[in-house]
């Protein structure tokens, strides 16, 4: 499907945009039937699609939808969708569910989200599909009611028997039914999937146990993409679906590379995007290609770009990955966290990334890395203890990032791990965000 696509979706953007036909002035656009060919285009960049405005939008289309990016990296990006896409979104999926939908009741899925990026694109699914968003008490009380409810309908099953929505929701309800100690009878979640956010194995183990369930998908996704990508059991990585043509480029030259670490850029795919096509659009994300048993290409997620230490002045590998800082931190009860609502509580409960910052400097031709993580000042350690916990971090964190354990052991920088706490004035200076590393 991809191969057939390709050329179309480059071919659409080069006659009906403006943008698209002054960047590919001198090429053929006819030429580009494989992902190897999208070598010979430009990339595009959140910044260029804004700057471009209207120029970036399909002609002869009817606009129905805007939808728009979650602004964490700092600004917003409005997305124009057309009736037609979304028409074609329906009747696809439609003949799919005819093709494949399971004999037997419809299973019900409760999906949890607070809308925050305009109007979804409506998606035809073989669910029953409730909804809800917690962002006070009273909205968990009430998710907890959906949840309890027995529905006597016609050819649906009778609970809920599906979790999807944001991470930070899934957890809030989490958070909420272990402090209520809600009991939940009848109840059996077969299948949880979490989006917008990285799940790390210590918050995966949480909610299988929580839940009783193990098959919990994590959803890659951006906003400016219909489409993403699936974990996978059996690799531990990320497939994306073939509505989407994912690229790894060098951090620093923009080269494609087949193998390592890498920029994600993803191509969307006509006819599911028509009115804002998007060709080599460049993420804020980082990515690692590695060998897997699967036949789909297994991507693993490093972090968007400022929650990555990269070697801009070398190698340009990544030293320590945004994942792999997750990875450890959240093993810790007593980091603090930014909360994503009044029920997002802290320590291991907290949905939010840890605060934390990290610097690097030079001495002597010797690269310096401090890592300050905030914990609660109510955490009571002994002097010892808390050496024993950051020298727990440290040596974590280095197994987890070969790159820089190599430069460690070959005597070429040293890596220092701080525990810090601190009132909440003093935590607005660590970014929240889009950045973690500096360099002096």
């Amino acid at each position: 499907m991809v191969l057939r696509l390709l050329s179309k979706t480059v071919i659409h953007a080069y006659e009906s945009t403006a943008l698209y036909h002054e960047l590919y002035k001198g090429l053929d656009p006819e030429r580009v039937i494989s992902p190897s060919d999208l070598e010979r285009l430009p990339f595009v960049d959140k910044h260029l699609i804004k700057e471009a405005g209207a120029r970036a939008v399909a002609s002869g289309l009817n606009c129905v939808a805007i939808q728009n990016t979650s602004g964490t990296s700092g600004e917003l990006l409005f997305l124009q969708r057309s009736q037609e896409e979304f028409s074609f979104i329906q009747a696809f999926y439609q003949e799919l569910i005819r093709r494949i939908a399971p004999t037997g009741p419809r299973a019900i899925l409760l999906l949890l989200d607070v809308p925050g990026h305009g109007t979804p694109t409506p998606v035809p699914t073989t669910n029953f599909v409730l909804q809800s968003s917690i962002v006070s008490k009273f909205g968990a009380a009430r998710t907890e009611q959906i949840l309890k409810n027995r529905y006597d309908m016609e050819g649906i099953e009778p609970h809920v028997s599906s979790l999807a929505g944001s991470l930070s929701q899934i957890i809030i309800l989490t958070n909420y039914l272990e402090s209520e100690n809600s009991l939940l009878p009848g109840l059996e979640i077969k299948r949880i999937s979490v989006t917008s956010d990285y799940m790390s194995p210590a918050i995966r183990r949480r909610l299988a146990r929580y839940w009783r369930c193990d098959n919990i998908v994590d959803r890659y996704s951006l906003s400016e993409m219909f489409g993403g990508a699936s974990s996978c059991t059996q690799c531990g990585g990320f497939h994306f679906d073939p509505i989407l043509v994912p690229e790894l480029v060098t951090l620093g030259s923009l080269k494609v590379t087949r193998s390592g670490s890498g920029r994600l850029a993803l191509t969307s795919l006509y006819p599911f995007v028509q009115m804002q096509p998007l060709i080599r659009y460049l993420t804020d994300d980082v990515f690692e290609l590695r060998p897997s048993p699967c036949v789909a290409s297994s991507y693993f997620y490093l972090g968007r770009v400022g929650h990555c230490l990269i070697d801009t002045f070398g190698s340009q590998d990544v030293l320590i990955s945004g994942s792999a800082l997750y990875d450890t931190l959240d093993e810790y009860p007593f980091v603090v966290r930014q909360p994503a609502s009044e029920l997002a509580g802290q320590g291991r409960t907290s949905t939010g990334k840890p605060f934390v910052r990290g610097s690097q400097s030079f001495k002597d031709g010797r690269r310096l890395v401090v890592l300050a993580v905030a914990v609660h000042p109510d955490a009571l350690f002994s002097a010892h203890e808390k050496r024993k916990h950051e020298e727990g971090v440290r040596t974590t964190l280095l197994r987890r990032s070969p790159h820089m354990r190599a430069l460690v052991s070959g005597g070429e920088a040293s890596l220092a791990v701080e525990f810090v706490t601190m009132d909440d004035q003093a935590l607005k200076t660590f970014d929240r965000q889009a950045v973690i590393w500096t360099s002096a």
